[in-house]
């Protein structure tokens, strides 16, 4: 099982047991890959800012050339929110795209019931993998 089918299977198959609209499946998956590329860029952003001084000090030069005196809260939502909405496009554009989202949910529905109940922790592993990561190097900065 391929994590792309387990990803958009299972919010099909939750969207559709609850009786909704099941194109919503589409959309989450999307967005909880889109979160899962941002954690990823976070790390690599956090893991650059502690190995390499001159790599943090153009970072330090950049945020107070232009965004000095904005808070922390107001700038991780200048700089996400935007992120998050190119990133959600290119997703639902490539991987996430309409054709791929049946193909998906249609291989993910011919699985076994034992193999689908598994196949939410295989997904929510590398989540928290990114999750810890980003914990972790967040004690080192």
């Amino acid at each position: 099982m391929q994590f792309f089918e387990i990803l958009y299977g299972s919010q099909f198959e939750e969207i559709k047991n609850m009786g909704k609209d099941c194109a919503k499946g589409r959309l989450n998956a999307n967005l909880f890959l889109s979160v899962m590329i941002m954690m990823l860029i976070c790390i690599l952003f956090m893991a650059g800012d502690i190995l390499s001084n001159s790599f943090s000090h153009e970072m330090s030069g950049i945020y107070y050339r232009n965004f000095d005196g904005l808070s922390g809260r107001s700038l991780g939502k200048i700089i996400a929110i935007p992120f998050i909405g190119i990133t959600y496009l290119i997703v639902s554009r490539t991987v996430g795209n309409e054709t791929h989202f049946k193909r998906y949910t249609e291989n993910y529905r011919q699985y076994p019931e034992d193999v689908k109940k598994q196949s939410n922790k295989k997904l929510l592993v590398p989540f928290f993998v990114l999750l810890a990561c980003i914990i972790m190097l967040a004690f080192f900065m």
